[in-house]
């Protein structure tokens, strides 16, 4: 994956659906658009980031793990969007008017892609309320070829992750089931726990309920479809590629 992502950005070369996509980057900025400093950029950037910390030390009583995700995450970026306001006021870049106007424009963006992702959440805790995961895992046995359990495991992570559209779920089904069939067959643990993390991973991105796929469409003002089109082509073939390694690795260790 990351040799692609790293050929990507460097050759500039596309395949699939993404080779025939249009920008929509240029229509979006008027003419009269000027670049603004970095520090717009940079300071509430690491706003969040230190008061989303500060946050989850001082609501976990000084353990950052047991710390108040929602409320860390929730008030980091609301003090960091009020320190952007300031910036803006004191350098006379934009009137308390237009602070407020492009505000509301800017929640009104995002008001459609927010509803995907709420109805996402919907819909995947609908398919998991229904067993799916389970379901899927039931499917992996451990009386085929050693050789293709790996495989096997991967192609189901991945079905499941794709399915339910998280990947830490699949983690929470699969991992209990892989370590005892490692510990059966003698095959290396890492080997069995690498495929699930992989095929977790690789349905994930490719999932259109996932959370990381719309919060790359929204970040980025991409349509949601087109962008789930255009990736599609990317993760099946770096996940036949991944593959075909887990049976050549296999056909070595075990």
């Amino acid at each position: 994956m990351v040799c692609v992502v790293y050929y990507t950005a460097l050759s500039g070369r596309v395949f699939g659906p993404l080779k025939d996509a249009n920008s929509m980057v240029e229509s979006k900025f008027e003419k009269n658009d000027t670049v603004g400093k970095a520090s717009y950029l940079v300071v509430p950037m690491i706003g969040i980031i230190f008061i989303t910390l500060g946050l989850l030390y001082y609501t976990g009583d000084g353990d950052l793990r047991r710390g108040s995700g929602s409320f860390s995450v929730l008030w980091a970026v609301v003090t960091s969007y009020l320190i952007l306001i300031l910036m803006l006021l004191k350098d006379n870049v934009f009137s308390s008017k237009e602070v407020l106007t492009h505000s509301i424009k800017g929640i009104k963006n995002l008001v459609p892609a927010v509803m995907v992702l709420v109805l996402s959440f919907a819909f995947g805790d609908a398919v998991k309320a229904f067993g799916t995961g389970t379901y899927v895992s039931g499917l992996m046995s451990s009386e085929v070829s050693l050789l293709w359990i790996a495989p096997l495991l991967f192609i189901t992570a991945g079905i499941m992750a794709f399915a339910t559209g998280t990947s830490w779920g699949t983690f929470a089904i699969l991992f209990p089931i892989a370590l005892p069939i490692a510990l059966q067959t003698g095959i290396e643990p890492a080997f069995l726990l690498a495929a699930v993390l992989g095929g977790g991973v690789f349905g994930d991105h490719a999932s259109p309920i996932s959370d990381s796929t719309i919060v790359a469409s929204i970040a980025s003002g991409c349509d949601h479809i087109e962008h789930v089109k255009t990736q599609l082509p990317y993760c099946l073939a770096i996940a036949l590629v991944s593959l075909v390694l887990y049976v050549v690795v296999g056909s070595v260790i075990i």
